[in-house]
């Protein structure tokens, strides 16, 4: 179904004329087909052929949605649709020359999607193209994929995230990803003034789920870190990285290369590109990490090679899977547990492991640093790079999970 098309051998209307034809405004009506209740979407529009006004009645398979709430939803987001489209001429716009100025929402993503090749970063540019590809192939599906851009409003917007976190098994941060990046897209079209308002501005997102991440005890440590320094050097290089640097698994870890370590100076310095919130930084590499750092081969690989590459090694230009860090250290994790279970009096320390993950090292360094480095702040906070004191404190707050006024109050109702 289009809703601008070429002139098919038929005489032409001007836009004057085709806003001029009589119609009668979309309504939801229920009603039985078969023995079978359902709801239709039924509208009166002229044929311009022949000047009849006719009736049109779709279902637009709003009754395979059993959820009444989510069908009357999308009857009213559809009903808004078609009374939109109406002054223009639908359903017959066969019949009308193209609009020049309009171009459908397909064709804006698509406008929208390229902007964001220019400039972003490989992993961004690939949500967006996931988030462009999840949302055509349900404008298709609805039969949605020539409306003009201006015409999708806010409405259509909720109804879609409403559709997709109902539809798939998604949490919360994927579902404010989802209206994040639409979001973004969207700006471009507002900035470059196809649409008026961002459908997807002011969407209420979901609370994320509170995170369970826990940092590793003294004793957890020792025992991880003698567990795996033979079996997975390039593991253990990650979290040297996040236990003394804090530097981010999967937002900067991906994409550090030799050239961002001077081992002569001792730092590393992480370009706009590096870092996640793409400010440029110096971080400082304890001198105890320095001879692992050589042993590992940092002065032998060509300064472009990416450190954590393809194949669990350094590599030219590809770096290492995206979750490959991240299930590896939860293999170890599960394999300490199970060692627990058959000997407790060997392993205690991993009886239980909710809540660690390869994120927990950037934590326990944060604690570790507070404990030596504790009367002066402001270097945890470089080194950490934090914007403000304020920030740092409430982190490591929120990683102590203790209030050490509360812990030493003096009133004892016991002794009462």
């Amino acid at each position: 179904m289009r809703y601008y098309g070429r002139h098919r051998g038929k005489k032409k209307m001007s836009i004057t004329q085709h806003t001029r034809i009589a119609y009668l405004p979309a309504q939801l009506r229920k009603t039985t087909s078969k023995g079978r209740k359902i709801w239709l979407i039924e509208f009166y529009q002229t044929d311009p052929i022949d000047g009849q006004r006719k009736r049109h009645r779709h279902t637009l398979d709003m009754n395979r949605i059993h959820n009444k709430r989510q069908r009357t939803v999308f009857a009213r987001t559809q009903i808004e649709r078609i009374n939109k489209l109406l002054p223009l001429g639908y359903p017959y716009s066969d019949d009308f020359e193209t609009l020049e100025d309009q171009i459908n929402i397909i064709e804006a993503l698509a406008l929208a999607l390229e902007d964001k090749q220019k400039n972003g970063r490989h992993q961004s540019i690939k949500s967006y193209k996931s988030q462009v590809k999840i949302f055509s192939e349900y404008l298709k599906e609805k039969d949605m994929q020539d409306l003009p851009i201006d015409i999708f409003d806010q409405d259509m917007a909720i109804t879609y995230v409403e559709h997709v976190f109902n539809k798939g098994n998604i949490g919360p941060v994927t579902y404010n990803n989802y209206i994040t990046l639409l979001g973004s897209l969207f700006s471009f079209l507002v900035d470059k003034k196809y649409l008026a308002i961002n459908p997807f501005s002011g969407i209420k997102k979901m609370r994320p789920n509170q995170k369970q991440r826990r940092s590793f005890t003294v004793n957890e440590t020792q025992v991880f870190i003698n567990y795996i320094k033979d079996k997975d050097q390039t593991l253990l290089l990650c979290i040297l990285l996040q236990f003394y640097c804090f530097i981010r698994p999967k937002a900067e870890l991906r994409r550090l290369r030799f050239k961002h370590f001077d081992l002569v100076r001792g730092v590393i310095i992480i370009d706009g590109q590096t870092s996640k919130n793409k400010n440029a930084s110096i971080v400082t590499i304890p001198d105890l990490m320095i001879d692992f750092l050589i042993d590992f081969g940092f002065n032998d690989y060509h300064p472009s090679w990416i450190v954590f590459g393809r194949g669990n090694k350094p590599h030219p230009d590809k770096a290492i899977g995206h979750n490959t860090l991240y299930e590896r250290h939860k293999k170890y994790l599960y394999q300490l547990n199970e060692l627990n279970k058959k000997h407790p009096d060997v392993y205690p320390e991993f009886r239980s492991i909710q809540g660690l993950s390869l994120y927990s090292w950037k934590d326990t360094g944060a604690i570790a640093m507070v404990q030596t480095e504790k009367d002066n702040i402001v270097d945890v906070k470089n080194q950490m790079r934090h914007e403000s004191l304020e920030y740092t404190q409430k982190y490591l707050t929120q990683l102590n999970g203790v209030n050490d006024k509360i812990k030493k109050r003096k009133v004892n109702l016991l002794d009462i």
